[in-house]
């Protein structure tokens, strides 16, 4: 049976734990950037066709992050899968473009994390930007962790007739049973307002950033995909294959509103020229 811990629930849960542990409350809050991989040589048709003259291709990174947070952990974006059907599409990538574009992923999340101390178990909270395979690919170790996901995203992932090349729903069918905080708008993962998941839609219908206000480095804005560049957010340009073109400019323009407001940095997560490079940990 499904459990679903509305929202709520969750940040009454959050509140209290915080009056429960004054003491913790203001205690640093870290960010582990690690490594899901890299994306080489990847022509730009569908992320900048209405360029009049873009570059033929460019390189792009797979960040994925653990948020550390004195009341819990958060998983953000899992990377690439590590399976059978990844291995043949990066080895055809290579091949049928004659050896400039790649797709690589060296290390799992999972191995990434146990360098680092945690287990699967350890991860309280995940959350994806969205469900394509390059995100949620590790997505099955984590079903014992609560997943935090926009309810539109939720349905149209688990969706009868879903038909989308980036999704593949056996990535994540064990979350189908998981502990579940369904979200129709932002969310306050612990209360504090140090850590709040931002609704984005238009890359896909639940696309959603994360917001950190750190200690040291101050107020950042993990973009998921609402950019894959530079360019894309210089010109607002989505890609081609958005589910929705016009809500992803409502969505772009809501988060650079929210970043000039909060004078946050925003970090493009497959742009290598952005934020903070992986391995890394930020404060």
């Amino acid at each position: 049976m499904r459990e679903f811990a509305r929202v709520g629930c969750a940040t009454t849960l959050a509140v209290a734990l915080l009056a429960a542990v004054p003491a913790t409350a203001t205690a640093p809050l870290e960010l582990h950037v690690l490594d899901c991989g890299t994306m080489d040589g990847i022509e730009t048709d569908a992320f900048l066709s209405e360029l009049p003259d873009p570059p033929a291709a460019f390189d792009m990174v797979n960040r994925c992050f653990l948020v550390v947070h004195p009341l819990g952990t958060l998983l953000w974006d899992v990377g690439f899968p590590r399976n059978a059907s990844f291995t043949f599409m990066s080895w055809w990538l290579w091949l049928s473009s004659f050896g400039k574009s790649s797709v690589t992923m060296d290390r799992s999340v999972v191995e990434q994390l146990a360098e680092l101390g945690y287990e699967p178990s350890d991860i309280d909270f995940l959350a994806v930007s969205h469900v394509h395979f390059d995100h949620i690919g590790e997505a099955n170790e984590f079903a014992d962790s609560t997943w935090i996901v926009q309810k539109a995203e939720r349905d149209w992932a688990f969706s009868e007739d879903l038909d989308n090349p980036f999704v593949q729903p056996d990535l994540f069918e064990a979350l189908a049973g998981a502990k579940t905080v369904e979200l129709t708008g932002d969310h306050d993962v612990f209360g504090d307002g140090r850590v709040e998941i931002l609704t984005s839609p238009g890359h896909t219908p639940g696309h959603q950033c994360l917001y950190l206000d750190l200690p040291e480095t101050g107020p950042v804005v993990l973009s998921g995909d609402l950019y894959h560049s530079t360019l894309n957010r210089e010109h607002r340009l989505p890609p081609n294959f958005n589910v929705d073109a016009e809500q992803t400019r409502s969505s772009m323009e809501r988060i650079e509103a929210l970043v000039s407001e909060r004078g946050a940095q925003l970090w493009i997560q497959h742009s290598p020229d952005s934020g903070v490079q992986a391995p890394a940990v930020v404060r």
